[in-house]
């Protein structure tokens, strides 16, 4: 062999080899389909389970757990579950500092509450087992720990139904309808509907087919809502279970007429002290779809001031607690007379106004400085003697002496009233 046959064959035995080492340190197939199973959100040592999830919070969107709680220790990190987007990180209410991740080929949303800092910024997008936060206990919590759910929708970042037993979801028991079912409904079929053709009863179902999983039954015979459909499949609710089920075993009964009502709202009247805050509380309830609440603090002239905010919730029912609360600020606004309105409209184009209630905002009147005990118009040495002689029972106050000597405005005489009538004759004469 030449010498160039030689140089030949040494290089491509040195490419094959070089292929094989590449070949060698590559994943395969049971590698790759592990990286597209979720992971654990914390170290893998942080496995206590203090609450469980409540799939009843699927019924309505408050009162019970969304979520799993994992005790942890303070600073621990908190990984992504998936790869995905960030669009949610930072403080919500309750939730305290707060990530939202949203995974785009699940079609989901993993959420992760009460950090004690956030590592991550919204629209970044993360990787499987990236660090986002690091456990705390801020919000409402009562020691460290992670609070984690899915959702597969968000009304203004805050995680809303439907919610899924994060367990089951990491031990790959459940499956999610993933963002390729595509939804093309409208409202013109909506009404009260029953079952046609059903012996026992009517499977609900996640998606818009056969291939997505069973959440509820619709006895044969019930009633129950349809608010849209697209010919073949229709979104019902029956008992607070939401899903989807084929036109084909149901009937329509009658047209749902437009019909919105609010329940436990709190109104603020007659006059709030300045800086003083709100709570926000209402629940409101609609025969067909909530297509949009909108309102807050306007002034006299029904302008909105800066206390406004939209919602488009597109469900039944809507809490106003789960944003209005959140971003309507009382203790902003500055002296003056104001209108509390809320108004909300759903698909049918109506248009219902709920809250209507005029308030004023008034800084605390300061009383009339106390403390001249004998009327002469000045405090001096001979109000620090009365004061002094009547706490010692040397001498009685009359009832005006007796409102002039308190002056912390306790309703009692005491030495902490002689302490700041001292402090006033001594001010003077510095």
């Amino acid at each position: 062999m030449n010498r160039h046959k030689r140089k030949i064959t040494i290089i491509n035995t040195a490419i094959v080899m070089l292929w094989l080492i590449i070949i060698s340190c590559m994943p395969f197939g049971s590698t790759l389909a592990e990286n597209r199973e979720p992971q654990w959100p914390l170290p893998s040592n942080y496995k206590t389970i203090t609450t469980e999830f409540d799939s009843r919070r699927n019924e309505r969107d408050s009162g019970y757990h969304n979520g799993i709680d994992i005790a942890a220790d303070y600073g621990t990190p908190i990984y992504a579950i998936l790869d995905g987007t960030v669009v949610c990180a930072r403080t919500m209410g309750d939730y305290g500092n707060m990530v939202v991740v949203y995974h785009e080929e699940q079609g989901i949303y993993s959420f992760y509450a009460h950090a004690s800092s956030i590592l991550s910024s919204e629209g970044q997008y993360v990787h499987r087992g990236d660090v986002l936060a690091k456990v705390g206990s801020t919000g409402v919590s009562t020691g460290n720990h992670l609070h984690f759910g899915i959702c597969d929708h968000l009304i203004n970042s805050w995680p809303t139904i439907t919610y899924y037993d994060p367990l089951a979801f990491l031990a790959g028991s459940i499956s999610i309808p993933g963002p390729s079912d595509e939804c093309e409904c409208t409202e013109t079929n909506a009404g009260t509907y029953t079952t046609r053709n059903v012996d026992n009863y009517l499977n609900i179902r996640s998606g818009h087919g056969t291939q997505f999983g069973i959440v509820g039954t619709i006895p044969a015979g019930a009633h129950f809502t349809v608010t849209k459909d697209n010919g073949s499949w229709a979104h019902v609710e029956y008992q607070g279970v939401k899903g989807y089920c084929s036109v084909e075993y149901i009937t329509k009964i009658s047209d749902t007429k437009s019909d919105m009502s609010i329940s436990g709202e709190t109104i603020p009247t007659g006059v709030l002290e300045y800086g003083s805050f709100f709570i926000i509380n209402g629940k409101i309830t609609s025969s067909l779809p909530i297509s949009k609440v909108w309102g807050g603090v306007y002034d006299a002239n029904y302008v909105p001031t800066a206390q406004y905010g939209e919602a488009q919730p597109m469900t039944t029912t809507y809490d106003l607690a789960t944003y209005f609360d959140y971003i309507l600020r009382f203790g902003q606004l500055e002296c003056g007379d104001y209108i509390y309105a809320i108004q909300a409209q759903d698909t049918s184009g109506e248009v219902y106004k709920l809250i209507e209630s005029g308030f004023a905002v008034q800084k605390k009147e300061v009383p009339p400085q106390t403390g001249d005990l004998d009327n002469s118009g000045d405090i001096n040495i001979s109000d620090i003697v009365l004061m002094q002689r009547f706490l010692i029972g040397r001498n009685t106050l009359t009832p005006e002496r007796l409102a002039a000597a308190d002056l912390d405005g306790n309703n009692q005489i005491n030495v902490f009233d002689l302490i700041l009538i001292k402090r006033l004759v001594f001010s003077k004469n510095l």
